[in-house]
């Protein structure tokens, strides 16, 4: 079974800061397995990319569960929906639970956002990363064109970044949500 975390990949009114961690609060994980796609909408060309999930631990502390690793970091070119895939080696397949929510980092450029939905929490850091916890700032309503997707269940053997894969989970890109 697919599973989805996020919001659709859509343009949107206005442009994300670089040098941030971005938490999406729409669209938290519908399921647990293995994140193995990401769909970015950058607003300008976006560099220095990184992904994470992100447990909420209440009072705005977030805790990071499965992210890649930094070493391979991604980068978009223009304004237009762009998909990084684990199959592509565009990243570290990573693993993701029930009820986590979407994150992001990036060094330049912009992601897609709306002053719409739900809201979202940010921190001015990267250091959140790597199975820290920090308490992020949160504001409402906002919404960013981030959406990961895998497959449900056990993660594969394979292609994973070794101590943050036993929390599990896959997704599918095919949850639209605004």
């Amino acid at each position: 079974m697919a599973i989805a975390v996020g919001a659709a990949c859509i343009t949107r009114g206005t442009t994300a800061p670089a040098s941030y961690t971005f938490a999406s609060k729409n669209g938290a994980a519908d399921g647990t397995g293995t994140i193995t796609s990401v769909c970015v909408y950058p607003g300008t060309n976006m560099t220095g990319i990184e992904f994470a999930v992100f447990e909420d631990k209440g009072a705005n502390v977030l805790d990071c569960g499965g992210n890649t690793d930094g070493s391979n970091l991604a980068a978009t070119t223009g304004e237009a929906p762009k998909t990084f895939t684990s199959a592509g080696l565009d990243f570290v397949a990573f693993v993701v639970n029930t009820g986590e929510y979407a994150g992001i980092y990036y060094t330049g450029g912009g992601l897609r956002l709306d002053n719409a939905g739900v809201s979202y929490w940010w921190l001015n850091s990267d250091e959140i990363f790597n199975g820290n916890s920090d308490t992020f700032s949160s504001s409402s309503p906002r919404i960013i064109s981030l959406l990961m997707a895998g497959v449900e269940g056990e993660p594969p053997e394979g292609n994973f970044l070794p101590g943050s894969f036993n929390r599990g989970m896959n997704l599918g890109m095919n949850r639209g949500m605004n």
